[in-house]
Parts: C-alpha cells; sequence; structure tokens
C-alpha cells in the first residue's frame, strides 16, 4: 500500500446557530476520532 493510499479527507465541523466552521484534513486511516479533532484545533473553538 502505498503512502497515498494510506491518507484520507475528513472533515470536522463545529456548529452553533450563530457559527459554523468547517476543518478540512488529510489524516492517516488509522487515526482515531479523537486524533483528527486534536489536529484540527477544534478544541480551541469549544474553551468559551
Amino acid at each position: 500500500m502505498s503512502a497515498d493510499s494510506q491518507l484520507i479527507h475528513v472533515e470536522v465541523v463545529y456548529a452553533l446557530p450563530q457559527e459554523q466552521r468547517v476543518f478540512q484534513l488529510v489524516v492517516n486511516h488509522e487515526s482515531t476520532v479523537e486524533e483528527i479533532i486534536q489536529k484540527s484545533g477544534f478544541s480551541r473553538f469549544t474553551q468559551r
């Protein structure tokens, strides 16, 4: 399996009625949801 075939495109979405953010990432196909969320930087929006 080539390195490119081990990558997948994912989107992490953060949405409130007045604010929406979409993070598009390319990650290893074995990445966990937690790893993808951390890589997206999503947590900076949830710490209010």
